[in-house]
């Protein structure tokens, strides 16, 4: 696991001396909170400071005392920024609409063919860590909804699993069968129709699974052969 280095401690007088500001500057916002603050230099130098101390805090890097007090701060610029800077409550719901979306992404993949389910929760997870991180309190909530239900596409996997291998199968039988026709329409159809026809065939190979990755690609290799003698030949 990756370490971080504690601020030297004149930077960390600094960060402390930050927190404060932001925590007496919370204590002393008005009770009734309007958009126009936003535009204030107040605002803006608050913002800069909240979000500099956040950096370190980020990487770990503040005392523990400092680290809970900035906690508790945090979540109150958080509510009043929901509450009156429109352009932060747009990104931040954006990016929990976001989240949404890969954990029903999720939960549908469970439908998938198992290969691509696999990768396809690969890459969820890759999207999600992309995202930027919300508020402790929803990351957690959200990453609990979305670990269950990769669990339970992971589940389906388990129960659907034997079946699929029946699938792949007769895949293999459909996909020699195709090419089969692929041959017959390369001999005896003139180039429209046989291109015509191949491109049936191809799309009908698109809806099958794979069969084991060699012999899929040793098929599918046959099958691009014939299509390319079909394309090259004069009309």
């Amino acid at each position: 696991m990756k370490t971080h280095k504690n601020l030297n401690p004149n930077h960390q007088r600094y960060t402390t001396t930050l927190v404060r500001q932001l925590d007496h500057w919370v204590q002393t916002l008005p009770a009734e909170l309007d958009e126009q603050m936003t535009t204030t230099k107040e605002w803006h130098s608050m913002i800069a400071s909240f979000e500099y101390v956040q950096s370190f805090h980020q990487k770990k890097s503040l005392d523990k005392t400092t680290a809970r007090q900035f906690m508790d701060i945090k979540n109150a610029i958080h509510e009043v920024r929901m509450e009156v800077d429109r352009t932060y409550k747009e990104k931040y719901s954006s990016v929990v609409a976001e989240r949404e979306a890969i954990i029903q992404q999720a939960l549908g993949s469970k439908h998938l063919r198992y290969a691509r389910r696999i990768h396809f929760l690969q890459e969820l997870h890759r999207a999600w860590a992309q995202l930027p991180t919300l508020m402790h309190i929803h990351e957690r909530a959200l990453w609990h909804r979305f670990k269950a239900a990769v669990k339970e596409a992971q589940h389906y996997e388990t129960k659907t699993r034997k079946f699929e291998v029946a699938d792949v199968e007769v895949a293999y039988h459909v996909k020699k069968h195709l090419l089969a026709e692929a041959k017959m329409a390369q001999k005896e159809l003139p180039k429209s129709l046989a291109s015509s026809r191949l491109h049936e065939i191809e799309m009908r190979w698109r809806d099958l699974p794979n069969v084991h990755a060699d012999l899929d690609k040793r098929l599918r290799a046959k099958l691009r052969d014939i299509q390319r003698s079909v394309e090259e030949r004069p009309e």
